[in-house]
């Protein structure tokens, strides 16, 4: 299907530094680029739908530096379209837009009046040729505070140069689609308006004659014409033509388009008539690497069977077999091969076919590559090496395929980085913990991105960076060495406190504390490390009388007396940890911040318990047990946020704010949206929290539609929260369950039971129906659902996590006492003003306890209105009419505007025993199951889901 479409090429010209790569790379990949590393020379391609029409977009984005000017003019001859990129915040960036036009309009003057068919061929001046589009982007313009150059002289500078012109902003996703997709409209028109643009007039021999005998000169109004005029002569053209240069480089450029389309019969007449197979046509190359490259098996064949070259190289130095490699053609791979390839050839831009193939996960290429004895070792192209590009691509099974096939751990690609570090880095912990159980070296020299550990500690990834401590990598690498000169400083300090050393026995030792007078008329400055970061000591657990320990803040900028400092230092009752623990540095984003960054540290008790009950050292868990991970410097736009969750009430908030991993600054919202947000990460999840302002569906739906339109990029919801269980003989449905949607037969996983029509006998027919979560969520379900039976529910493990990070949480979520989980018979009902005490022991069901403790998850149908259910009686009705097993107030309202599962806590049985006792329990074992579901869904596949805002509004 891909070979039909249209190729587009377009080129992308820019200074150095003005965000070509971040523009290209949210095009084509729909996310943006942190790290700058100046280009040479990358080529992207996508296949779009532009106004309901496929093509295929192929963006070569270009360096700007001067050293390559001459390599430019090579990229621009291969062009179609060029994108001009400046910078707001910098003018001599916006200067340089003319010098960029001019090597544009010089390079395709030259291209047009030095043709490939030289002197021989003339241009029809009957029809101009058409101009080269060009779009001028203003990039940057979301940093409204640093710019220099205004939009009236961008708009002005498009009108001198005749081109169209937008201002963007690739970090926030503004205009990037528009910048590159009107060119492609200016192409599209362009191609429609131009009916026989470039008439070829190519010279005839005088002796030559048609079927009327008649000597005639032919003009071919495309290339395509000269195949169909082709049947109609009885010369032997590829005699008469041997010595026609004009006429040669035509069939051969047909030959090539002819192999790009897959025209087997096309192909077959240029070859028979003289067409040279291993000719190049501009950026295509020859037909060869044009036909391997789409997967055009049989004309590969029929090419290598006259007298193709295998190991040729097109004009990027790519030969047929990596092209092939790297798009995923297994046949076309094996047919190269057999007829001789090189698998090992290798250039410097793209590598090995094997590296290639890495590069892009094509696993099974890859694996038929090394049965054919490809290099797993050899180097080249962007990643260095095989190994390293599948840990950067974040490929568990082509990971594995290279380190079975002896692909080395400590091996060194791009960056001087080991595949560890790399992977680290791309916040892939399947595939790290793939390379450590293989023998990585999690503590290797640092390349690029430092160790292992620095890489994932840089990158904000926190499941990656808990991994790594679990495995024992070496926390000290995160403490920043200070300069001598800065020692000499900090000596001279009147806030300096020296820490102990605790390696050397000398944590009960009295330190040496400098204090300033308080009568100094000196002022008092808290110590800076060499990240320019207040030093902050670490808040040590102090006993009280009652026993219980609470911290104790110390600020380093507030001078105090030396026996205040001396009773908050280490002493033999109260040591500090360890001191790779000690050394953390304050500016590390995996420690605790609060909204002041003055605040200390709190230390933990001194060992937590795993899934499988082995206790794990305090120094590999304090760095992570301090409440949540805080990004002060992460900065990320309304675009980034894929994920959203709803809560309605603020006591099922808490427990999911607590599930996440780092905690977002705030972003502004627009007028008319009066939600409050939280947002956050959870595991490589962008998530935006939503609390809603009062119950109900009509609140729900407000909710969800204004945060759509906000977070354009949602792709769908969860629902967290609490709500009714509905018990039967089935359904052992017990308090601090959770109950998750799932489609049934008749209905999607929810049910609005107060939606009908009511008839004059009395009867309530229900009517309409509500949506079925999207497949991504269901799948996902019953992937959890499968491994629950085979492993258990994380749940308990997560809520014991999220207690030791907050330990406040303690004292109200808590499991309550099971004698409070009481299930009364029908007939018993709850009077006004009483206790559930008194309502008798003979009216409790008799129930066998459950041998594990763990809360159960319960699946099916969910039932939403308006009205609280606190009957017993409407809630067996409501389970024998629809087969609900929990009812709520609140997912009706989400259904039809969001794709949406619903997860609730069970706090109650539905009944008028109702009490909010279990209430906090519930909501946070919901928010554990949600943060069981989120960790199994790769980001990835949430990318290619529809976003909501399209598809369900």
């Amino acid at each position: 299907m891909a070979g039909k479409m249209r190729l587009f090429k377009l080129i992308v010209i820019g200074d150095g530094g003005v965000g070509k790569t971040c523009l290209v790379i949210q095009l084509v990949q729909n996310h943006f680029v942190e790290t700058y590393d100046p280009t040479i020379e990358d080529s992207y391609r996508k296949q779009v739908l532009i106004d309901k029409e496929a093509s295929i977009i192929e963006v070569l984005d270009t360096a700007g530096q001067e050293e390559y000017t001459a390599l430019r003019d090579q990229w621009i001859r291969d062009s179609e379209a060029a994108v001009l990129v400046y910078s707001v915040t910098s003018r001599q960036s916006f200067e340089r837009i003319n010098k960029f036009n001019q090597q544009l309009l010089r390079v395709k003057e030259s291209a047009s009046s030095h043709s490939i068919f030289g002197s021989a061929t003339t241009l029809d001046m009957a029809t101009p040729k058409a101009p080269l589009p060009v779009m001028l982007v203003a990039n940057k313009a979301d940093r409204e505070d640093e710019r220099e150059v205004t939009t009236a002289e961008g708009f002005a500078l498009a009108r001198e140069l005749q081109c169209m012109f937008v201002e963007s902003s690739a970090k926030s996703c503004i205009n990037v689609e528009k910048a590159f997709y009107d060119l492609v409209r200016e192409l599209r028109l362009q191609q429609r308006s131009a009916v026989i643009a470039d008439k070829i007039k190519v010279p005839v021999p005088p002796e030559r004659t048609n079927r009327n005998g008649r000597t005639r000169k032919v003009y071919f109004g495309s290339f395509s014409s000269l195949l169909r005029l082709l049947p109609g002569f009885k010369v032997n053209l590829r005699e008469e033509y041997r010595h026609d240069v004009a006429h040669q480089l035509a069939i051969d450029k047909v030959l090539v388009q002819a192999a790009r389309l897959n025209d087997i019969k096309a192909v077959k007449k240029c070859l028979t008539n003289g067409a040279n197979p291993n000719a190049q046509s501009g950026s295509e190359g020859s037909a060869l690497q044009a036909a391997a490259v789409l997967g055009h098996s049989k004309i590969v064949r029929l090419l290598l069977e006259n007298g193709a070259a295998p190991n040729a190289k097109g004009p990027r130095e790519m030969t047929a077999l990596q092209a092939a490699a790297a798009e995923g053609h297994r046949d076309v791979v094996s047919i190269l091969l057999k007829a001789g390839a090189d698998v090992n050839t290798t250039s410097s831009l793209h590598g090995t076919a094997l590296l290639a193939a890495a590069s892009r996960g094509q696993v099974e290429v890859a694996r038929l590559l090394i049965k054919y004895r490809a290099d797993v070792n050899a180097k080249g192209g962007q990643y260095g090496n095989a190994l390293q590009a599948a840990a950067v691509v974040g490929k568990l099974e082509m990971v594995s395929t290279l380190l079975d096939a002896g692909a080395s751990h400590h091996a060194r690609g791009e960056g001087d980085c080991t595949a560890l570090q790399a992977t680290c880095n791309a916040g892939h912990a399947n595939l790290a913990r793939l390379l450590l159980d293989r023998g990585s070296d999690i503590n290797a020299r640092p390349g690029r991105f430092g160790t292992a550990l620095q890489a994932a500690n840089d990158s904000s990834r926190f499941d990656v960076f808990n991994l790594l401590l679990s495995y024992g990598a070496d926390v000290a690498v995160l403490s920043p060495q200070p300069s001598a000169e800065q020692v000499n400083r900090n000596q001279g300090s009147n806030s300096t406190i020296q820490a102990p050393d605790i390696e050397n026995g000398e944590g009960a030792a009295e330190p040496s504390t400098r204090l300033a007078s308080p009568h100094s008329s000196e002022p008092t400055f808290p110590v800076v490390d060499s990240c320019s970061i207040p030093v902050v000591s670490y808040g040590l657990m102090r006993d009280n009388a009652a026993g219980d320990t609470e911290p104790q803040c110390s600020n380093a900028a507030t001078p105090r007396s030396p026996s205040q400092n001396q009773s908050n230092l280490p002493n033999a009752a109260n040591p500090l940890p360890p001191r790779t623990n000690y050394h953390l540095p304050t500016h590390t984003r995996f420690l605790s911040y609060s909204q002041d960054p003055t605040t200390p540290l709190v230390d933990k008790p001194e060992h937590s318990l795993s899934r499988t009950g082995e206790q794990t050292p305090a120094w590999k868990t304090s760095a992570l047990s301090n409440g949540h991970l805080r990004s002060r410097s992460l900065n990320l736009s309304h675009h980034m946020y894929t994920v959203a969750i709803i809560c309605p009430m603020a006591v099922e908030l808490a427990p999911v704010e607590a599930m996440l991993d780092v905690l977002h600054p705030n972003l502004p919202t627009s007028r008319l949206d009066h939600n409050v947000y939280s947002f956050g990460s959870l595991g490589e999840h962008n998530v935006v929290i939503a609390v809603m302002p009062g119950i109900g569906t009509n609140s729900s739906a407000v909710v969800a539609t204004q945060l759509l339109h906000d977070f354009p990029s949602i792709r769908f919801t969860l629902l967290v929260g609490i709500g009714g269980g509905i018990p039967d003989d089935e359904n052992d449905i017990r308090l601090g369950d959770v109950v998750v949607s799932r489609p049934t037969n008749i209905f999607g996983g929810v049910v609005q039971y107060d939606m009908g029509k009511c008839h004059p006998n009395g009867l309530f027919q229900r009517t309409g129906a509500l949506r079925k979560p999207p497949p991504i969520l269901s799948a996902t379900v019953e992937k959890l659902r499968s491994r629950h039976l085979r492993d258990g529910t994380q749940i308990t493990e997560h809520l014991v996590d999220m207690m030791t990070r907050f330990p406040k949480l303690m004292n109200v979520y808590s499991k309550p006492d099971s004698e409070h989980d009481r299930l009364f018979q029908d007939s018993c009902n709850h009077s006004a003003g009483q206790s559930c005490l008194e309502c008798g022991p003979e009216h409790i069901v008799a129930r066998e306890p459950r041998n594990n403790p763990d809360p159960k998850v319960h699946y099916g149908t969910i039932g939403s209105a308006n009205a609280l259910v606190r009957d017993s009686l409407t809630r067996n009705r409501l389970k024998q009419d629809s087969g609900i097993i929990c009812v709520e107030m609140e997912a009706a309202g989400l259904m039809e505007t969001f794709p949406c599962l619903v997860i609730r806590g069970i706090c109650d049985y539905a009944d008028s025993h109702k009490t909010k006792i279990w209430q906090p329990y519930a909501a946070a074992a919901a928010a554990a199951y949600m943060k069981e579901v989120l960790l199994m869904i790769p980001p990835k596949e949430i990318v290619r889901e529809s976003r909501a805002i399209d598809v369900w509004i």
